[in-house]
């Protein structure tokens, strides 16, 4: 599945892929019914389309005899749409008309540049904040199995919502801290289970009561932080890795490592965790991931382990710089280039900071070879025209490029506008069944003519 888009074109705060259409457009009720009147529109321009948009996202089908579909779309689902976009070649189906998919880039950042941020059914691994041991599964054949955390065995995890929802789409939604989930063995159907007579964490196979009585079974991560302002502004806010944080099981009990660095849990509440200052060597961990990454280099999309990349705040604290501010006046002084080249210091990375509004987002980013990383294994064609410089220094065209075509069939003039799916197909397949349909008839009056006659 190619996500190496064409360039886009720029209109207002829009930004239009040609030749581009969403993954997996039917599974995910992208059609006529789900947008914004749940009718798609005929006979508008391109940006008349885009003015009646208001969850940001949509497409535009253009036909060869001259006819148009507008489908400004309601948002399903709580992702970035940009991790939808593919190749309009990668659905056949469309190969007879021309698709464009236009998005907002005030509600849906682009590129996202999140590498750094935790997904459910991500790879990744638990790691104890301050020993650096990492979650072990012992055993998850008997039944006397246990977590333990080591230095030489590693146990790779997924966290997974408690309401069910297509992989392929959870897989673009960040997890958020107070948010419930659960944690499985990837490829498996194994659930991690407290059991609480033992006070110890084993494996469960999935079954009815778990997906019943989800929340009970389930885990949160909550920020680690003395500062209540602090912590109140990161409640429901995505999750990073490497950043230090605490885990609750079923709303109540605090994980927590034994002597023997064996996973147990403590009851206690999370305000007494805070008035208490609990958080401590055994109870404190992070998530280190073990997903790919991809960044721009010579032209060309390159892989590379997010465990081997820089979070880009990290780099930046190196050289005391912590704010907007303190970018802003290296780059406004007069020996900039000098300053940075001190610093060895891309500028067009550094300046990525002014266009950037929280602590969190700059947590979100990570560098590889001073190039930004994301995680589309096509870096959506930008290697062509960005070299990985930040979004907001590309220069996007503001001239609408001609609809081109897929396929170029000599006989178009039986394509419709009522969906997006081969209407010639659907009509050939009409008139079999038409020409069938009288065939019958007339072979029924024929026998009833003949038995009247003879």
């Amino acid at each position: 599945m190619s996500s190496n888009l064409p360039k886009p074109w720029k209109y207002k705060d829009w930004l239009i892929w040609p030749n581009t259409s969403l993954d997996r457009m039917e599974a995910h009720r992208i059609g006529c019914a789900n947008t914004v009147n749940g009718v798609c529109l005929k006979d508008l321009s391109i940006k008349e389309c885009m003015d009646q948009s208001t969850d940001g996202i949509g497409y535009y089908i253009k036909f060869k005899n001259g006819d148009s579909i507008c489908a400004p779309l309601n948002k399903e689902y709580n992702i970035n749409y940009t991790y939808k976009l593919v190749n309009q070649e990668t659905h056949p189906e469309l190969n007879d008309v021309s698709v464009s998919t236009f998005l907002n880039t005030n509600q849906y950042k682009f590129p996202p540049e999140k590498a750094n941020t935790v997904f459910y059914f991500d790879l990744l691994q638990i790691e104890n904040a301050k020993t650096n041991l990492i979650f072990n599964s012992v055993d998850t054949e008997k039944d006397s199995n246990y977590i333990q955390f080591s230095n030489n065995k590693f146990t790779n995890l997924t966290f997974v919502p408690i309401i069910p929802s297509p992989p392929d789409v959870s897989s673009d939604i960040s997890i958020l801290y107070t948010k419930h989930f659960f944690i499985t063995l990837p490829g498996t159907r194994l659930f991690l289970m407290y059991d609480e007579k033992n006070n110890i964490f084993r494996w469960q196979t999935i079954n009815n009561d778990i997906l019943n009585f989800g929340r009970k079974y389930s885990f949160q991560i909550y920020p680690i932080t003395l500062n209540n302002i602090y912590y109140r502004n990161r409640l429901n806010t995505e999750i990073t890795y490497q950043e230090n944080f605490v885990i609750y099981y079923n709303n109540e009990y605090l994980l927590t490592l034994d002597d023997k660095n064996i996973l147990r849990a403590e009851k206690i509440s999370r305000k007494e965790l805070l008035k208490k200052n609990i958080p401590n060597n055994r109870n404190t961990f992070r998530l280190r991931s073990k997903m790919i990454g991809y960044y721009c280099d010579e032209n060309k999309c390159k892989p590379v382990s997010i465990d081997n990349t820089e979070i880009f705040k990290d780099v930046l604290k190196k050289y005391n710089l912590y704010t907007n501010k303190d970018i802003q006046k290296i780059i406004d002084s007069p020996d900039s280039k000098n300053k940075l080249e001190q610093l060895n210091i891309n500028k067009e990375l550094i300046s990525e900071l002014k266009y950037f509004d929280t602590d969190s987002q700059l947590k979100d980013q990570v560098i590889y070879k001073n190039k930004i990383v994301n995680i589309n294994k096509d870096c959506w064609g930008m290697c062509s025209y960005s070299e990985g410089i930040p979004n907001a220094k590309i220069e996007y065209s503001e001239i609408e490029p001609p609809f081109t075509f897929i396929k170029d069939d000599k006989d178009d003039k039986d394509v419709k506008e009522h969906g997006i799916k081969k209407e010639i197909k659907k009509n050939k397949t009409k008139n079999i069944i038409f020409y069938v349909f009288f065939i019958i008839l007339i072979t029924i009056i024929i026998i009833f003519s003949l038995k009247y006659f003879f």
